[in-house]
């Protein structure tokens, strides 16, 4: 239920990749997420919640097997009170020395419940509970995290494809630009054709400016989910669609860390039930008493076997069965939402995958039909057969068209590591681990 399976299994895949990038500055998505899963705060902050649960139910287990306490108690009493019991007196005349106001004694007790109530046992069974939520909340914590870094990195690749598109314009357009200035200077157009190409590319120039600072922005996100100060690493095109859409084959941890939850609250109910039944023990201890210095010292053994029944105690303990039982209540509440969430998410996830696919389609054929329309623009604004706003306007249909190809299939994948979400798997689809 931690991480360590979804590290092994990206760092499995990861080797092949990164063999093949001709970047060493480039991260692929396993490689990133492997990052996350090893130092991520948030999921190390899950394994150490881990770890608390462990330590409750080793602290609900210890007490079936009691307490033994080591003492040492000295008594200033107002009048002289005996040191050994009447049954040790010697004779008459020492009589006296048998008594003192300051005594000074130490021992060892033990105490061991008999939990005939089940009172112990259902405060471990809660603690046991308790503690496989907090294993199924952490894994939740892990595959959100993991999906958050995903998501940075799929905005990371959709803005490179858009700054790519934009390089692309740019390129036509200083192309433009230079058949523009040649005409001016052959006196075969004018310079405000030349003035508005000029335009155009300083438009672009200004969007690849804001492109980089919303990419250097979302480097420093996923920084910070790496557990990293900096990160200036390089992410992979993309290019290529998940390759089928992931099938129903588990529940997202959330929900069993719910069930858990709830299943804990049930067992703290009996507990407070159970605790207005006699509660049983057997005790022992060795005591030693005499004057200050162990002076006519005495020692005693003694044997208890007893029950406490509490009477009464200010409601304090309807009031605990209260209490219990309303955080029943919430945690069961808590777990039916966990279910209507699960299924709002992959009906929704269902929806995007669809539609994004749909979409992407559409944009491909888009960018065909605006590059077709871009290089006859480009033809006959060389022939001086087009305005300089006709060309501004198809080089920036093409560069759109571009953009929102990749930004689609960004939003593609997205959908698709929902999916794998809601079956509890990281965001990592192997069959295409380049993406």
């Amino acid at each position: 239920m931690s991480i360590a399976p979804f590290a092994l299994l990206l760092a499995a895949f990861a080797p092949s990749v990164w063999a093949t990038q001709t970047n060493p500055a480039t991260w692929t998505l396993a490689r990133v997420l492997n990052q996350v899963a090893q130092r991520s705060p948030a999921v190390l902050a899950a394994h150490a919640g881990i770890d608390e649960a462990k330590s409750h139910v080793g602290q609900a287990r210890a007490h079936w097997f009691g307490t033994v306490d080591l003492y040492t108690i000295s008594n200033h009493y107002n009048v002289p009170m005996l040191i050994q019991p009447i049954t040790a007196f010697p004779p008459p005349k020492t009589f006296g020395k048998q008594f003192a106001n300051d005594q000074l004694a130490y021992g060892i007790e033990a105490k061991l419940p008999l939990d005939f109530s089940l009172r112990i046992a259902a405060e471990v069974d809660a603690a046991s509970a308790a503690e496989r939520a907090s294993r199924w909340n952490a894994r939740n914590v892990e595959l959100q995290t993991l999906l958050t870094a995903s998501a940075v990195y799929r905005n990371i690749q959709a803005l490179h494809g858009k700054r790519s598109a934009l390089e692309e314009e740019l390129k036509a357009l200083r192309k433009a630009e230079a058949t523009a200035r040649s005409s001016f200077k052959a006196g075969l157009s004018t310079r405000l054709k030349l003035l508005r190409v000029q335009s155009g590319v300083e438009n672009v120039r200004a969007g690849l400016a804001g492109v980089d600072g919303q990419i250097a922005s979302l480097k420093a996100d996923l920084a910070s989910l790496m557990g990293l100060n900096h990160w200036a690493g390089n992410v992979t095109p993309l290019t290529t669609p998940p390759a089928h859409i992931p099938a129903a084959v588990g529940v997202a941890p959330f929900v069993q860390a719910a069930e858990q939850a709830d299943a804990a609250t049930g067992y703290k109910v009996s507990a407070a039930k159970r605790a207005l039944l006699p509660q049983f023990f057997i005790g022992a201890r060795w005591n030693e008493n005499g004057r200050n210095g162990f002076k006519d010292d005495f020692f005693t053994r003694d044997i208890q076997l007893g029950f406490k029944w509490n009477l009464w105690s200010g409601f304090g303990q309807v009031s605990s069965i209260d209490a219990a039982q309303a955080a029943h209540i919430q945690a069961s509440e808590k777990a039916r939402g966990a279910q209507l969430k699960l299924a709002a998410i992959r009906a929704s996830a269902r929806a995007r995958w669809h539609a994004q696919a749909l979409a992407w389609e559409a944009n491909r054929a888009g960018v065909a039909a605006a590059r077709e329309a871009a290089d006859s623009a480009q033809g006959q604004f060389k022939a001086g057969l087009l305005a300089a706003t006709s060309l501004l306007q198809a080089e920036a249909a093409l560069s759109g068209s571009r953009a929102a190809e990749t930004a689609t299939l960004a939003r593609w994948w997205e959908a698709n590591d929902a999916l794998r979400y809601a079956e509890g798997l990281p965001p990592m689809t192997l069959s295409a681990p380049s993406n």
